[in-house]
């Protein structure tokens, strides 16, 4: 499965890496974002986790994060 995600104050490779590496713990595959967007495609296993999970993770490394439509 695959979304795309607006995460608001990313700015950088190094803001994404601790919540990046969790998410790969939880099923996910691919972590790949625009900085200048700050738009994340992420493709994950819906078996192992869903898009609130990880929104969830995201969001618990202090950055707002949005579901954006398909």
């Amino acid at each position: 499965m695959e979304i795309k995600v607006f995460i608001d104050g990313i700015n950088c490779g190094g803001c994404a890496t601790g919540f990046e590496n969790r998410l790969y713990q939880y099923g996910v595959s691919r972590f790949d974002i625009d900085f200048a967007t700050r738009i994340a495609t992420i493709t994950y296993d819906e078996n192992d986790i869903d898009a609130h999970g990880i929104i969830a993770i995201i969001e618990s490394f202090g950055y707002p994060t949005t579901l954006l439509p398909e």
